[in-house]
């Protein structure tokens, strides 16, 4: 009888060893998770404040010095994750929420996108986007349009007149092209190149000499 009971004892300490390895397992992982959760936040909040990257809600929150929830509840939104960014939370807002948020008001907001009506306080601010023109982004200056029209090599398709969110993706497209060939300008040559080229400088003081 002894030996069955020192049997089944040593059953259950390998069994209690066991839960514990597992319990001591879950804990450092829960640590290793904790900590590479706020590694990850703090260089998010580097790019963030470098430019490299968007706002999200949980940087804006911290920043205020608030919850996310809290944050979210003073421009009447709920239920947006910390990990949502500043455009899609900002696209939620009502238009009267979105004043607040960019210290205006909407009569202000009337005027500088030169809109012919008022603004409707209640519409979503992703919906105010669909309804603006070229003339409206751009305050009705049409010496500006004619400026970006010639920078970025616009066709005539594109007018005043035409809607925001055709043109928008057009003018990140040309400016992508337009910063690659600004960066293919300022590299230097290849070492081949650069060899090519001091070769042929010592002819070409012997030709002038003679």
């Amino acid at each position: 009888m002894a030996k069955n009971t020192q049997s089944h004892k040593g059953r259950a300490d390998v069994t209690t060893n066991l839960v514990i390895g597992v319990v001591i397992a879950a804990v450092l992982a829960l640590a290793v998770y904790a900590v590479y959760d706020k590694i990850s936040a703090k260089l998010l909040s580097e790019k963030i404040a470098s430019g490299e990257a968007q706002a999200t809600v949980g940087y804006l929150a911290e920043q205020a010095d608030m919850s996310v929830e809290d944050y979210l509840a003073q421009y009447g939104l709920s239920g947006l994750g910390k990990k949502t960014t500043e455009e899609d939370m900002v696209k939620k807002m009502t238009m009267e929420n979105y004043a607040a948020y960019s210290g205006t008001t909407l009569e202000e907001i009337k005027t500088q996108y030169a809109l012919e009506s008022d603004v409707d306080a209640s519409m979503l601010y992703e919906d105010f986007e669909k309804t603006l023109k070229v003339r409206n982004v751009l305050g009705g200056s049409e010496d500006t349009f004619d400026q970006i029209k010639e920078t970025y090599e616009l066709d005539d398709s594109i007018t005043m007149d035409s809607m925001w969110t055709d043109v928008e993706p057009i003018l990140e497209e040309k400016q992508k092209e337009l910063q690659e060939k600004m960066a293919n300008a300022t590299e230097p040559p290849a070492e081949g190149e650069a060899d090519a080229e001091t070769a042929e400088a010592p002819e070409a003081t012997e030709q002038a000499a003679e």
